[in-house]
């Protein structure tokens, strides 16, 4: 059976991964959705995501 928490804590885990490898939350979620570089794109252009100013800590830069 599926565990709702389990999948939780592994996507938090796998996107915090991505995060540190690549210092943007966008490009961790598009990692996320797929390594490749088009379905990237057309993804991206699906959920129209827009890059916000956040700083390593997850606040949005200028802001404590």
């Amino acid at each position: 059976m599926v565990n709702p928490y389990r999948n939780i804590k592994y996507a938090t885990s796998y996107l915090v991964n991505n995060f540190n490898k690549t210092n943007s939350w966008i490009e961790a979620v598009l990692l996320y959705h797929s390594k490749n570089k088009d379905a990237q794109a057309r993804y991206m252009k699906k959920i129209n995501l827009v890059e916000m100013p956040y700083s390593k800590k997850g606040n949005i830069t200028g802001q404590v």
